[in-house]
């Protein structure tokens, strides 16, 4: 947990905050990659089913593991900022999963090394479809 919050808030305030704090940076994160792929209604069920997944509740809520909590609103992060510089090319998204990529292999390396493949085969069959031309790349 980040060593600020206890010189504003009692521990177990500050625990609390930081918790609920990358809750919703699932969901944010999360209806921003599902907003880019199906539009604003399915990116905002997407978003409070990852938020209310038993993993990320059980993670934050009951086994208090803070670098998972903080590395898992950074799965779709990757995915949505990864997704813009493929299809766009733009730098400030390349900048962008760069920085989300190494911030989630200093919060948790683990899963690291589980995501980054999905990320990577992900990242490779988009700019395969799209490069072909394809409308089903822009789904991907």
């Amino acid at each position: 947990m980040p060593s600020c919050f206890p010189i504003w808030l009692p521990l177990p305030a500050a625990s609390n905050l930081f918790y609920a704090v990358t809750i919703l940076l699932c969901g944010i994160f999360m209806f921003l990659w599902a907003r880019d792929l199906f539009g604003e209604r399915v990116a905002l069920v997407s978003a409070v089913a990852y938020m209310a997944a038993p993993y990320v509740l059980v993670d934050a809520l009951i086994r208090g593991n803070s670098p998972e909590s903080l590395a898992l609103p950074l799965f779709p992060f990757l995915l949505w900022v990864g997704r813009r510089w493929v299809l766009h090319g733009s730098v400030k998204s390349f900048v962008a999963g760069a920085l989300g990529l190494a911030f989630l292999s200093i919060s948790h390396n683990i899963s690291t090394f589980l995501f980054a493949p999905t990320l990577a085969f992900y990242l490779g069959a988009l700019a395969l479809v799209s490069c072909r031309g394809s409308g089903i790349g822009k789904r991907l």
